[in-house]
């Protein structure tokens, strides 16, 4: 919920990568990020909102449209299949970039947020 009153909705399946380019660009301490990755009532201030933003518009600048960010950091043309890999659940997570525009919107707009 961000403290505007607005919500972002987004499954497990996307939100996973986010929290990795949040890890990466060192926006929230460990704890937060722990919390983030669970779900867990993490708060995100106005200004780590800000930051988040900032890093989703870089990663959104190494992509081309229709494209998704992988959990690891690669970027694919290869549409999502919609199938379970079993034989490497980190083929599960990707974020496409038109969401991940969508979310930077919602953080610089958000004023803050909590992941829960």
């Amino acid at each position: 919920m961000a403290e505007a009153g607005g919500s972002f909705k987004i499954n497990a399946w996307q939100w996973k990568p986010i929290v990795e380019i949040a890890g990466r660009a060192g926006i929230v301490d460990d704890e937060t990020l722990e919390r983030m990755n669970y779900n867990a009532d993490a708060p995100v201030t106005a200004a780590q909102a800000d930051l988040l933003a900032a890093a989703i518009d870089e990663v959104v600048a190494t992509m081309v449209d229709d494209s998704r960010r992988m959990l690891d950091g690669r970027v694919t043309s290869e549409p999502d299949d919609g199938r379970l890999h079993r034989e490497d659940l980190t083929l599960n997570y990707s974020i496409p970039r038109a969401r991940l525009q969508e979310l930077a919107a919602f953080c610089r707009a958000s004023r803050g947020f909590v992941v829960s």
